[in-house]
């Protein structure tokens, strides 16, 4: 089993805004919401998105997005697909910016 290091709010914070601070020196200031999470995604860590149907992958498991490290890409569920369902662009959007900090933290474990 992986030993995941515990984070505080705190430090996740710090993370979140250094990340935010990078790409706005490297790419451009994000002067108001929202916070282009798929630009920095793809632009700026270089991580390919996929939208796939992670039941199918994952049959039993009830997850809307996944990181394979190995292969720098990012899975979300086509449940959350934006231009399909645009009622559900928050949780996309949550989804992609939580699997950047799974990412940012976790990667080389």
């Amino acid at each position: 089993m992986i030993r995941v290091p515990y984070r505080s709010v705190r430090h996740i914070e710090l993370l979140a805004s250094r990340l935010l601070e990078e790409y706005c020196h490297a790419q451009e200031p994000v002067l108001e919401p929202p916070v282009p999470v798929e630009e920095i995604l793809e632009r700026h860590l270089r991580l390919a998105l996929s939208l796939e149907s992670l039941e199918r992958l994952m049959p039993g498991h009830q997850v809307l997005g996944a990181l394979d490290v190995s292969k720098r890409e990012v899975l979300v569920d086509t449940s959350l697909d934006p231009e399909e369902f645009p009622d559900r662009e928050g949780r996309y959007r949550f989804t992609l910016a939580h699997e950047i900090g799974h990412w940012r933290m976790h990667r080389s474990l």
